[in-house]
């Protein structure tokens, strides 16, 4: 009888499957790092508890990735693309509907599970992007293929930002990469950018306007516009630096 062996077992570049591991590992000393104070107060001292639970975690994220992985996925794409239309509404049902924390609404709860949607939302445009831009590597580019990707772009990342800019302008980033990489022609990489400065900074107008008319908070427009003046000693409402 054979030994089972993993290695036998796993398909892929091994590379990756070592910075997968090496990051699970890294995750685990770093959320134990990071809330231990708040799980000694929690739990009178037993803060072991909050490491388990995030080590039993990888542990099953590791297994079911390791399930996934084996799966032909190229057969499942079109559920790629009919997440990528549910997104914008998952990132307004969250905006309406999520649990706040911290201030901001970015969590949902369903059967009394949590996760974050903008985790997922991540991994949908830029699964998609990737899909979109392999399927031309060895086609010219249309004007027509390339204004429907900045489009998704934008939006998707237009909607984030209201509730997480900073995550909103990594992802921004991540794509710009992602097209640069795919040999996007640059006059479209300056159109990405310019497209994505602009939308990033009307959301944040539009928060000012609301604000100063309603009274109301959009999403963590003040938190970015508090951020920017305490970094550059500026007065946004009035321009006047401190």
């Amino acid at each position: 009888m054979n030994s089972f062996k993993l290695t036998r077992h796993l398909r892929g570049d091994k590379q990756i499957w070592f910075v997968l591991l090496f990051l699970s590992i890294i995750s685990i000393v770093v959320v134990y790092s990071s809330i231990s104070a708040l799980a000694y107060r929690k739990t009178q001292g037993n803060t072991e508890i909050y490491l388990f639970k995030h080590t039993l975690f990888i542990c099953i994220g590791l297994f079911v990735t390791f399930l996934i992985h084996k799966i032909d996925i190229i057969k499942y794409s079109g559920i790629a693309k009919i997440m990528l239309w549910l997104t914008p509404f998952l990132i307004l049902y969250t905006l309406m509907f999520g649990v706040s924390v911290g201030g901001a609404k970015r969590w949902v709860s369903i059967l009394g599970f949590s996760f974050q949607t903008s985790d997922l939302v991540r991994l949908v445009l830029i699964t998609n992007l990737a899909a979109m831009l392999a399927r031309r590597q060895h086609k010219e580019y249309k004007p027509r293929d390339l204004i429907i990707i900045i489009s998704w772009i934008t939006i998707i990342v237009g909607l984030l930002s209201i509730s997480s800019f900073s995550t909103s302008v990594i992802l921004g980033l991540t794509c710009f990469l992602v097209m640069w990489i795919g040999r996007v022609p640059q006059k479209y990489l300056n159109r990405l950018i310019l497209i994505l400065l602009v939308g990033l900074f009307g959301m944040l107008s539009l928060g000012i306007v609301i604000k100063r008319a309603t009274g109301y908070d959009m999403g963590r427009v003040q938190t970015v516009l508090d951020r920017t003046e305490s970094f550059f000693k500026v007065d946004l409402d009035g321009d006047t630096f401190v």
